[in-house]
């Protein structure tokens, strides 16, 4: 063993030392020592030192995820750690550690404001792509962060039109005073982003291929983007049914018939028609044909509008509908109850009315058959649970 060799293991064994004790309160030491290029950190290394960071300045340990993949335009962008409320939900941070995998020697060509350029092109890219409030960077020399909250950059600055601000730090030039700056940008806010961008993030399962629902995870959460950005009702209530007949398009024993049937005194969202010939399947038992209501509003749906859905039902002769009310629908906490006139219709003649609201569409994303939904809200609504 030669002497640069052994000299360079007594400094990996240090730094491990090091990196066991941090658990966030020496990183000032820990980000000089990436300057070190004999001792050349490894990728999991850092991305351990990382999460500590985050979580010693306020982020819970739930909320911080490894290796976390977005899509977007077809491309692919893999995250090394992502801080969210959820793994589906918009990004608060993400950060790529690539170029710390110690196979890479990366070394790049040209003046060092170059250097600073090309990862600057690649952060705004991956800045677009994820649409974090912080996109951050750490490459052998420099961190970077992108920001749509910075107002200029107060280090080289490539801010062009339709870029992000960006915050700099070469190693070299590593302060106490430029550290706690580096905290008080990446601080918690008071609350994470707690609605979804499905339609960006890949899982770890890309499909639902079950008996009763088939559905490719990465083709719905496309479909549910336009949910989520659409304004006004008009666009949004379109937006929504169809996405609800692409969910009706993967439950095995129902087929679409037709969206937005108008008859002599209503409008009909979806109609499917029942053709289960499963005696096991929660549809063999219902009539003919299912009735889809879609209502994508602000806030949840009252008991006068599922008095109005249940007048549809009555009036075709269904015994079936499923209500589909992102964000909903009245409980015993209002005026007008509207779970109260869902159970007692279904006292009354048996038809079943079955409300979808958002965190049923996210247990789909996270893997949860559609079909298993809706059987489990009907045994709910048939034992009073």
């Amino acid at each position: 063993m030669t002497e640069r060799t052994s000299e360079r293991e007594a400094k990996l064994e240090r730094f491990a030392e090091d990196l066991q004790q941090a658990e966030g309160k020496q990183f000032l030491e820990l980000f000089n020592s990436i300057q070190d290029r004999e001792l050349r950190p490894s990728r999991q290394d850092f991305r351990i030192a990382v999460q500590w960071f985050l979580e010693d300045i306020g982020y819970d340990e739930d909320h911080i995820f490894q290796s976390v993949s977005y899509e977007h335009t077809h491309e692919s962008y893999n995250f090394d750690l992502v801080v969210a409320s959820r793994p589906s939900a918009k990004p608060w941070i993400v950060i790529d550690l690539g170029l710390f995998d110690p196979e890479i020697t990366h070394v790049f060509p040209g003046h060092r404001g170059d250097q600073i350029q090309l990862v600057a092109e690649e952060l705004d890219e991956y800045h677009h792509a994820t649409e974090a409030e912080y996109t951050v960077s750490l490459t052998d020399r420099y961190l970077m962060i992108a920001s749509d909250n910075f107002d200029g950059r107060p280090y080289p600055a490539y801010k062009g039109e339709g870029k992000p601000g960006l915050f700099t730090l070469n190693y070299a030039d590593l302060t106490e005073s430029s550290f706690e700056r580096l905290k008080e940008i990446l601080s918690p806010p008071d609350q994470l982003p707690v609605v979804d961008d499905l339609s960006s993030v890949f899982y770890a399962n890309d499909t639902i291929n079950g008996k009763y629902f088939k559905m490719d995870l990465r083709e719905l959460a496309t479909s549910y983007k336009p949910v989520l950005d659409a304004e006004g009702a008009y666009e949004k209530g379109n937006a929504l049914e169809d996405f609800a007949l692409l969910m009706i398009g993967g439950l095995t024993g129902l087929e679409t018939i037709e969206q937005k049937m108008r008859t002599t005194t209503s409008e009909l969202d979806v109609v499917a028609s029942n053709v289960s010939t499963d005696p096991s399947s929660i549809f063999y038992n219902y009539g003919d044909f299912v009735l889809f209501e879609c209502e994508n509003w602000d806030g949840s749906v009252g008991a006068k509008e599922v008095r109005d859905f249940i007048g549809k039902l009555d009036r075709s002769r269904v015994d079936l509908g499923v209500l589909f009310a992102r964000n909903g629908i009245s409980g015993e906490d209002s005026r007008e109850d509207a779970q109260r006139v869902i159970a007692d219709k279904f006292q009354r003649d048996g038809a079943a009315i079955i409300v979808i609201d958002e965190s049923d569409i996210k247990s789909v994303f996270e893997g949860v058959s559609f079909y298993q939904i809706v059987k489990n809200e009907l045994v709910r609504l048939r034992f009073g649970l």
